[in-house]
């Protein structure tokens, strides 16, 4: 039974869609500003929303803590910061870590833009001899020239002893990388271009550095002035510092073990706020192959104790190691009971089977299965009458849809009541409007997200 605080968020969020059906899609939003455009990163959330929703939220609950079990690039942990909350999040991909991370830093400014003189210094005027850097099949994504000037600026860089401010500047690096490795900018998969694309290519890396590095310490000398207005930066005395007056905790990991990870205890999360994978990476969004290029290059001995050098093998790693990354048997499946739980999926399921696409059924089926262990440790650290907002799609898999947001529902339906459901248009959509081929024709993907907004039991 819905309460009044669970009409009070319902009528706030129709009273936007009343006035402009369209303002969840946020068309007036051309491109990402200030700290959340530090560095690309594949299908991040749209700011704006996460900032509406968590601004709905937090009028009419008292909450204190958000966590995202699906960080990404920290849009929602950023806004959630802004929103005076102790933030929790995880990603099992290291470059989401590593961006999060130096969004959520503190750094102090002054001490910032010393170093940027410094640094920006001696890439330009320091003839010192550095090493070249290399990795396996460096040489197909990325020209001799550019692998030359990246290795100084990457020594020029890992010379910062601040490992804080170190992070920072290799962020602005890494988006250096996505500039000028030899693949297609128009998907997040590696695909070479073409060599005469490659060769007439013509950007200068010192030139963009500077400019990237300058963007970034405007953002965030922005997103620290909002800090303070808002009184969110306190001083420790003892050491003469400023930080964040809420607790950041974030970690590289795998979400289905995100309670022991991020030393959650049960019942100790107000507000869960997140845009989960919509099926395995390998099928949907290659976070991982698009991140390995800048990892390849920001990778050194004092940040690699941090993760499972696993991760780090080859540029299919990281997506093999996420959610659905690696197919399920017959026999687990029918073990996991889910096809059961969720109709949906079993419908779905049956009618891959049907068209002699049983693969493609297993592919979706065991996403789902890892994804539902993502489910039970988010209902597991969610306080009763805490709040559980997804942002998901639903994608076509051999021309049939998979029903996500109807599997979600199905799946969280004995512990949670869904509160309310909107949809939003997709804008600047780096996906295929035509995917997949299916008998020689292509196939549309999704042009809609759905927010799910439930409440626990």
């Amino acid at each position: 039974m819905l309460s009044q605080v669970d009409y009070s968020i319902i009528n706030e969020i129709k009273n936007k869609i009343d006035k402009d059906q369209l303002y969840f899609s946020y068309n007036d939003v051309t491109k990402k500003e200030g700290i959340h455009n530090f560095a690309r990163y594949p299908a991040t959330m749209v700011p704006e929303m996460q900032k509406d929703i968590l601004e709905i939220l937090c009028a009419n609950v008292d909450a204190k803590s958000l966590l995202d079990p699906f960080m990404g690039s920290g849009t929602v942990l950023v806004e959630g910061i802004k929103n005076g909350l102790d933030v929790y999040g995880m990603d099992i991909n290291p470059y989401a870590y590593y961006l999060t991370k130096s969004k959520l830093n503190y750094l102090p400014v002054a001490e910032l833009e010393e170093c940027r003189n410094k640094l920006i210094n001696s890439i330009i005027n320091d003839d010192t001899d550095y090493d070249i850097h290399g990795f396996d099949k460096i040489d197909k994504w990325f020209r001799k020239d550019y692998q030359n000037i990246l290795s100084k600026i990457r020594d020029r860089i890992s010379k910062i002893e601040n490992l804080k401010l170190r992070l920072f500047f290799m962020i602005s690096f890494s988006d250096v990388v996505t500039t000028l490795k030899n693949s297609q900018s128009s998907t997040f998969k590696l695909h070479i271009k073409k060599n005469d694309k490659i060769e007439s290519f013509n950007k200068d890396a010192i030139k963009e550095f500077v400019n990237k590095v300058d963007k970034n310490i405007i953002s965030y000398k922005e997103y620290i002035n909002i800090l303070i207005s808002k009184k969110l930066i306190k001083r420790i005395y003892k050491t003469e510092e400023n930080r964040f007056r809420n607790k950041v905790t974030i970690s590289c990991d795998d979400s289905r073990k995100l309670k022991k990870n991020l030393k959650l205890r049960k019942n100790s999360i107000d507000l869960i706020v997140t845009s989960p994978p919509y099926g395995d990476n390998q099928t949907t969004v290659t976070y991982g192959q698009f991140s390995t290029l800048p990892l390849f290059w920001m990778h050194d001995d004092d940040f690699k104790s941090e993760f499972n050098e696993e991760l780090f093998q080859n540029f299919s790693a990281i997506d093999r190691a996420s959610l659905g990354g690696k197919i399920y048997s017959k026999e687990i499946i029918e073990k996991s009971k889910l096809l059961v739980k969720s109709l949906s999926l079993k419908k779905f399921y049956d009618l891959m089977v049907k068209f002699k696409r049983e693969d493609k059924g297993r592919k979706v089926v065991t996403f789902i299965i890892d994804f539902y262990e993502v489910l039970l440790q988010m209902h597991n650290v969610l306080k009763v009458d805490g709040y559980m907002v997804f942002v998901v799609g639903n994608r076509r898999v051999h021309n049939n849809i998979v029903p996500f947001d109807v599997i979600i529902n199905e799946l969280l339906m004995d512990n949670f009541e869904k509160i309310t459901k909107f949809d939003r248009l997709i804008k600047n959509k780096k996906m295929a409007s035509k995917i997949s081929n299916v008998n020689n024709e292509s196939v549309k993907s999704m042009d809609t997200e759905i927010i799910l907004v439930f409440k626990k039991k």
